[in-house]
Parts: C-alpha cells; structure tokens; sequence
C-alpha cells in the first residue's frame, strides 16, 4: 500500500514545524541550539584550554587583547516518531480507519524525510507495540512505505497501553504523532509523562462516517458490540436518541482537546473519508503542524 505519487509530489516541499520538540540526531537540515563548529557564526565565548585555535577571533584578540573563539550554529536532525493505533475498534467505518490512518502515517512520514529529519513508525497491534526501522533519506522512501503495507489491526488493549509502552524507546525530545480513533479512558497520565519527558505531541484523530453520526443506522432495536471487548448492548434507536448521541460525542472531542492542550499538544480531528491531500496540506498547515 503505497500513497498516489501525484499527492506524495505535492509534500516534497512541506516540512514539519516544531515547538517544543529538538533536532539532536546527526548532521541534519535543521537549526538547533547546539553551537559547535557549524556554517553561520551564532556567537562568542572565552577560550579554553583544549579549544581549536583555528576558532580563536583574531580581530577580538588584537581589539582586546583577550582570546575568545567563534560558535557556529550546529544543523541537526529532528527525531519523529509516527505511532498509529492498530487496535480492534480501527477496524472499522466505511472507509475504514486503520487504512485512513495507514495513509496519514504515511504521508507524514514522507514529511519527515523530505524534510532531512529521520522518522520511524510504532504500530499498536495485537496488544503490542512494534517499531520500524529509523529511516532517512529520499531513497529510503519506498522500503518506509512497505513497512505499513502488510499491516492489520487487531487486538483489545486499549491505546494508552502503547502510549505507557513508547516511552523508554524514544529519542529525547521526539516530535511524537499519535494516530488513533481514541476510544480509551483518561489519557491525561500518560500524556503528562510523555511532556515530563520532553516530547512534543501531535494528535491526529481518526473518525468514522458513522461515529460521527450513527442516524445512517435507521430507527428501531439494534445490538451494540463493543469491537474490542466483545461486549454486546440492546439499544431502541430514535431521534431524541440520535441527539443524545452527537451531543456526547461533540463532548468527547472537546474532552480530547482539553486533554492534548494540557500536555502543551495539538489535536485535529479527521473523517476517515476525507481528503488526505486536504488534511495534510490545509488543515495541518493551518495549524501550523506543517509548513
């Protein structure tokens, strides 16, 4: 499952902005704080001993008659990490969301590498978290795209197991994004540990046509199954119950939202029969995710 070349032609361009998160792995295309011997001159600080002479400010030392040597800005890749929730209750809506967020994961995943930076993929699945090689570089992009191709949802723990499991493999101040449709009980720990930890998180919700408003399902008795528990419930569908329904639901996104901008994140929520190119180059641009 590769995405269209036509859309992926149109990310070559885009690059991910960044917050909070540090370029901190290898010579990269991205400005960092580190100063060393770079490119462009940032700063001054005094010599010390065991410091390269070939830095030493000749125009200082003669002006003052104190050595000081010259800092550079020091490029630097960003760590990304794309972790997508694999998880029973993605297996489903039409179109269905694992594959929506698959193609997400993907297409963002490009982002990284077009933009210098080096990307790898969590997939929770099967009620463990598995990660991908790290991947740099434009040849790179194709072995990256096949990761995900035999991918398949599955498995009834819920998602804030891998967000507890992610933590001790991830780089220092990771740009962390999140896809998944969520369905889980109090994020706010996890996501505390994971800001404590230094990391910058981006949430991409995926939705369901039909999570979004179940009227599709007509009037009258159902049984409701819990996709990942099993779990079945008799329920009378109505009007007034179709009401109930987007007003909780509507209560839950805000819920999400609030919880994601206590962790100093960003959350977006997506049909998973939207537009990848729409949400990848408007929406995600709008919020200043991409660039």
């Amino acid at each position: 499952m590769r995405p269209p070349a036509a859309l992926v032609e149109k990310l070559a361009r885009a690059r991910f902005r960044i917050q909070r998160a540090e370029p901190s792995l290898r010579a990269g295309e991205r400005r960092s704080r580190a100063k060393g011997a770079g490119l462009e001159f940032v700063d001054h600080r005094p010599y010390q001993p065991g410091d390269d002479i070939k830095h030493l400010d000749s125009r200082l030392l003669a002006r003052l008659d104190e050595t000081y040597v010259r800092q550079y800005s020091v490029d630097r890749q960003l760590p990304v990490a794309i972790v997508i929730d694999g998880s029973r209750s993605m297996h489903y809506g039409t179109p269905d969301k694992f594959d929506f967020a698959c193609r997400i994961g993907q297409l963002l995943a490009f982002v990284a590498l077009a933009g210098g930076d080096r990307v790898r993929f969590g997939l929770f699945a099967g009620d463990r978290l598995r990660w991908s090689p790290q991947f740099h570089g434009g040849n790179q992009t194709a072995t990256m795209f096949d990761w995900l191709g035999d991918a398949a949802p599955g498995g009834s723990t819920p998602f804030t197991a891998a967000l507890k499991a992610m933590r001790p493999d991830l780089t220092p101040a990771t740009l962390l994004v999140l896809i998944s449709d969520f369905w889980v009980e109090d994020l706010d720990p996890e996501l505390r540990a994971l800001t404590h930890d230094g990391h910058e998180i981006v949430a991409v919700h995926v939705i369901a046509p039909e999570e979004r408003d179940p009227a599709g399902l007509g009037d009258g008795p159902h049984f409701m199954i819990d996709a990942e528990s099993g779990g079945q419930l008799e329920i009378t569908l109505d009007g007034a119950t179709f009401e109930r329904y987007r007003t909780a639901f509507g209560e839950r996104l805000a819920a999400l939202a609030a919880a994601f901008k206590r962790a100093q994140g960003r959350y977006l929520s997506v049909g998973s029969d939207s537009d990848p190119d729409r949400f990848i180059l408007r929406e995600l641009r709008n919020a200043g995710v991409v660039g």
